[in-house]
């Protein structure tokens, strides 16, 4: 029992600080959104989702020196279509929430007890978190134009 519980310690801290540096890239892009035109923005959030990924991946690679097959296989919770859905309602109605609060409130409830990593959360959360930011920034745009 102490060791599954020194896992999700050292699982929770590495994700921790993961969450951290890509919500920093994420916030990068928010800085700098007024010089960009939307299709930049669109097409900039997704390029950051697409190498969120391999970004992932390697980031834990690096953390536990483990294999990246093995990781997959150890940390990875299959969400059901329900699941999905249900973040990204949660995302939506909370998007004045950080990328890392927005997650830590979903692993800390709606997931608490499972004994798996979701890294599935974590790409959910900060696919919805774009749609919104870009969402929102149309929402901008469009009041700024009429």
């Amino acid at each position: 029992m102490k060791q599954t519980n020194q896992k999700k310690q050292m699982i929770t801290t590495i994700m921790s600080e993961y969450a951290q540096i890509f919500e920093e890239s994420l916030n990068s892009i928010n800085y700098n959104k007024r010089k960009l035109t939307f299709r930049q923005i669109c097409e900039t959030y997704y390029d950051l989702i697409e190498e969120e990924q391999k970004m992932f991946w390697t980031f834990l690679n690096q953390k536990t020196g483990k294999s990246i097959s093995n990781l997959k296989h150890i940390y990875t919770y299959h969400l059901n279509s329900e699941d999905k859905q249900n973040i990204k309602q949660y995302v939506e109605a909370n998007s004045h929430q950080s990328v890392k609060e927005l997650v830590n409130n979903l692993v800390n409830n709606q997931f608490q007890g499972k004994d798996v990593f979701y890294y599935e959360i974590y790409h959910v959360v900060y696919r919805a978190h774009a749609r919104q930011v870009v969402k929102q920034y149309k929402t901008v745009q469009k009041s700024e134009s009429e």
